[in-house]
């Protein structure tokens, strides 16, 4: 680029930039100040670079009507805070966001588009304006002018503003309809103000009890009046979000204004009103709270509210719909004007700073009648457990002091007691008491009873009997009871002391009346530290609700049951420590059971993984694979419930059959420097069937440890649950007895069958089946009754069924030869009782069956099918609830088992059990 080209360029640029100055010095407008001038009645409001909004004007003043006597009026309003208030014709509350859109509308009106301002301004009555409107800001004022067109009817207005002062400008009507709204129109409606800072309700008047709320450390809700304790904390926030939308639903129904007004006359004199409604509001501290009171009086009779309404509407409707509606609602509200609906009608009603009468439709004040057992928490009580260290618990003629020394560590009880000074609490009972009065709740507020009237209403005709003056237990709590020094210790060395503001006053106190098994409750009387006391009906045994989504199917899953009767009468030996030593599994190095007369001992070979159970005595063989989980069952024995920690050596012997058990193990441990310690669990008689804890097993555990004493636990006499007891009465051997050998499968078996005939002698049945390898299949050989041809009595087989009995077919029922398998061993080596019935040489103890097997290596097996046994469950609960038959086997010789009898009978029963059913022929 040329030198010359550049100084021509930038003398260009300067002079473009002098003629901007100088037009800006001259006050020549740009292209969007003339748009925005032509586009606004108010230009400068609308300016961009400065933006002006509805909050920043303080008055607002309308003149309408000017020209019409009887329809002129001035409304006017002032911003008081961040509040609009009317307070011109009248000085009423106001509805800030109405009259922040009306001002936003003058703002932001706009002229119509392609319409050139008029001006001639007489022509559409500007030059005297029916109606002036004037916003101010601070000192600064806005002034709209409207001429005297029909604001109603017709659709442009011409107006003139303080910025165009000489222009009629046409306005569409929309844009500044809200000038023209009613003066009840920029009321607010709405009585009470947010829910979201309330801490505090108070309700009185003639037609309600007094109510008294108030939100304790911004938390949860207690009750001052009535004195009923603590309130449940969604039921009163919703309670609280119903209240404050009561509101004025319509224009007509503000009633009256100002100080003239009489009060009385609405029923809203103090000594008059239905309903006092004060609501709480929380502030920076108790100076700087707030509240709010409404005021609602009589019931409207005149028909002006809901009444006036529902006439108008049905006005509007066809004759016979119309008709129906106000038919029903005359019935509501009675015709002769009082109210036979409580929830149909309105009220009137104030607020208690301001001379306002307005009506309130009957359902707001619906509200206002929520009884105060509605908002009642259902819980039995609200413990911060972490903070509980002293428990009372009076049943059955003792009482039972728990106290927690240390605050800050684990929750450690000790019990004390007049038999005993002091013994250790049993580590999960008291925290699981005051778990379960926590969690426990009422069913719904006909649960509480605390009025004879509630009680009445609860039995019916039936007479009231709480049991309270007769109570089963008692249970006193305290939270942060005990006297502690200056670390948080106890008082002394024994019994901590209370301290002695508490004594008297502890935190809750819980006095259980009747158990009533007809309705599933048991009658509490509760007594809190402030006062407060409360009859419940308190569901025994409770359940658990579950969380679910509506609609959803109930969970699967068992729910928690809760007996608080079962806790709090349990006595000196729920709550006394009771748990058992207990020892490293990997550590037990033999294992000794005694059942029934026979001892059985096992001892573990090798170490670590290749670890492995023997049975040595009376025999070696193999042992279960049960033997690991039975000893993690023991290591981990926890007991239901300790009957006795003294027994007497008569107890021992006839009251729990533990001196001479039907069931012990003995489980001996060596520690890493080989010094062993024993274990023996002992298993006695079952409980009375008909008593409180029926089919529970008593039990014991004695502790031989390898240096020092004995622990006291050696003296536990406890319960044991059936399934408990079942886990332990297993087999200890490997039941397999004969195994399954695919490289000698089976060729032949004979079956022999003895049962009484019709002369009283046994009668013999025998059949033979062979194995056709050419076709695959088992057939007759031979079937013979007491020596005679019976072939015809078997045409054909079953093959599948004798497959089943061989193994080669899977998932069949039915008995099983290969592999042979036992759930017990009663007899592990000598001559089995005659009464079994298994010797075959002997004719008063012939086998009920007996089968001889061949393999293909021409060996053979023999099995022994004797009498039936069935076992008693309290004695045999390992085999609870099943009868077996005796059995022996060649294999094992010297031992004698059991065989199921659901699975074996069929065959026992005779030959029949081969036979194929007959087919069946198609029908024609």
């Amino acid at each position: 680029m040329h030198l010359r080209t550049t100084f021509v360029l930038f003398g260009l640029a300067v002079v473009l930039l002098g003629v901007f100055f100088l037009l800006q010095f001259a006050g020549v407008e740009r292209p969007e100040q003339v748009e925005r001038r032509q586009r606004y009645i108010l230009p400068s409001l609308n300016d961009p670079s400065s933006t002006v909004t509805a909050g920043q004007f303080t008055r607002l003043v309308i003149e309408r009507y000017r020209h019409d006597a009887s329809r002129q009026e001035k409304i006017e309003f002032v911003r008081k805070d961040k509040d609009w208030r009317m307070i011109h014709p009248k000085d009423v509350r106001t509805d800030t966001s109405r009259v922040n859109m009306l001002v936003d509308q003058i703002m932001r009106a706009e002229t119509m588009r392609h319409s050139q301002p008029l001006t001639d301004l007489g022509k559409v009555g500007l030059d005297s304006p029916d109606t002036i409107v004037t916003l101010y800001r601070d000192e600064q004022s806005y002034v709209v002018s409207i001429g005297n067109r029909d604001p109603k009817k017709d659709p442009v207005l011409y107006v003139t503003t303080s910025e165009r002062p000489n222009e009629g400008l046409p306005v569409p009507r929309q844009e500044l309809d809200r000038i023209w709204n009613e003066v009840d129109e920029f009321r607010n409606r709405e009585l009470l103000g947010s829910a979201f800072d309330i801490v505090g309700v108070s309700l009185s008047g003639k037609a309600r009890p007094a109510l008294e709320l108030e939100k304790v450390e911004d938390r949860d809700w207690h009750f001052r009046e009535p004195k009923y304790g603590p309130a449940d904390n969604r039921a009163v926030e919703d309670f609280v979000r119903d209240l404050v939308t009561a509101r004025v639903e319509r224009t007509s129904d503000f009633v009256a204004d100002g100080p003239q007004v009489d009060l009385r006359a609405y029923g809203l004199a103090d000594d008059q009103v239905n309903f006092r409604l004060t609501l709480k509001h929380k502030g920076k501290d108790d100076k700087s709270a707030t509240s709010e009171t409404l005021l609602v009086g009589a019931y409207d009779a005149t028909g002006q509210g809901e009444a006036g309404y529902a006439r108008r509407l049905a006005g509007a409707l066809p004759l016979g719909e119309g008709a129906a509606l106000m038919g029903s609602f005359l019935t509501a509200v009675g015709t002769a004007g009082a109210c036979a609906d409580p929830t149909v009608g309105s009220y009137y009603a104030r607020l208690a700073d301001d001379q306002s009468v307005v009506r309130i439709a009957a359902k707001y004040v619906g509200h206002l009648r929520k009884s105060a057992d509605a908002l009642r928490s259902r819980a039995l009580v609200k413990l911060d457990v972490s903070k509980v260290d002293a428990v009372d618990i009076a049943a059955g003629g003792e009482t039972l002091r728990l106290r927690r020394h240390d605050l800050k560590g684990p929750a450690d009880w000790t019990l004390y007691t007049r038999a005993e000074d002091r013994v250790k609490a049993h580590p999960q009972v008291v925290p699981n008491l005051l778990d379960a009065l926590n969690k426990v709740e009422l069913a719904d507020e006909k649960a509480f009873l605390d009025t004879s009237e509630k009680q009445r209403a609860w039995f019916g005709d039936e007479p009231v009997d709480l049991g309270l003056d007769r109570p089963q237990a008692e249970v006193t709590i305290w939270i942060e009871g005990i006297q502690r020094d200056q670390e948080g210790k106890p008082q002394g060395t024994g019994e901590p002391p209370l301290k002695k503001e508490a004594k008297d006053k502890p935190t809750v106190r819980l006095i259980f009346g009747r158990k009533d098994s007809k309705r599933r409750v048991v009658y509490v009387k509760r007594q809190s530290a402030d006062g407060a006391q409360a009859i419940l009906a308190v569901p025994d045994p409770w359940v658990a609700k579950p969380d679910q989504l509506p609609g959803s199917p109930p969970p699967s899953f068992a729910r928690e049951h809760i007996s608080l009767t079962e806790l709090v009468t349990g006595g000196y030996y729920a709550f006394r420590d009771h748990t058992l030593p207990s020892f490293v599994v990997t550590e037990a190095t033999s294992l000794t059971l005694e059942r029934h007369g026979i001892s059985v001992t096992l001892e573990k070979e090798g170490t670590g993984s290749e670890a492995r159970w023997r049975v040595k005595k009376p025999v070696d063989a193999p042992a279960s694979a049960k033997i690991e989980t039975l000893l993690n069952s023991l290591a981990g024995l926890t007991i239901e419930r300790l009957v006795s920690d003294k027994p007497s050596d008569a107890d021992l012997k006839e009251k729990f059959a533990l001196a001479q058990p039907w069931l012990r193990w003995t489980v001996t441990v060596a520690d890493k420097d080989k010094k062993t310690s024993r274990y023996v669990y002992a298993i006695g008689r079952t409980t009375d069937p008909q008593g409180p804890m029926p089919n529970r097993f008593y039990g014991r555990l004695e502790h031989h440890p390898a240096e020092g004493s004995a622990p006291e636990s050696n003296q536990f006499v406890f319960l044991l649950m059936w399934e408990t007891v079942r886990a332990l009465d297993i087999e200890p051997r490997d039941g397999l007895l004969w195994p399954a050998e695919k490289e000698r499968p089976v060729e032949h078996m004979i079956f022999t069958w003895r049962k009484p005939g019709g002369d009283g002698k046994l009668e013999e049945t025998r059949l033979e089946l062979a194995y056709q390898q050419d076709k695959k299949e088992w057939v007759v050989q031979a079937l013979t009754v007491q020596g005679k041809d019976a072939r015809s009595q078997l045409p054909t087989l079953d093959q599948t069924k004798i497959q089943g009995l061989l193994g080669a077919s899977v998932g069949t029922s039915g008995p099983r030869l290969v592999p042979l398998t036992t759930e017990r061993f009663v007899s592990y080596r000598g001559k089995p009782p005659t009464a079994w019935r298994l010797d075959p040489d002997q004719a008063t103890a012939l086998p009920t069956l007996v089968v001889e097997v061949r393999l293909q290596d021409k060996s053979t097996r023999r099995l022994l099918v004797g009498e039936r046994f069935e076992p008693k469950d309290h004695l045999y609960p390992g085999l609870a609830h099943k009868a077996y038959y005796y059995a022996a086997a060649s294999t094992l010789p010297e031992a004698v088992f059991l065989l199921d009898e659901d699975a074996w009978k069929d065959l026992a029963a005779g030959p029949n059990y081969f036979a194929a059913a007959p087919k069946k022929t198609a029908r024609r």
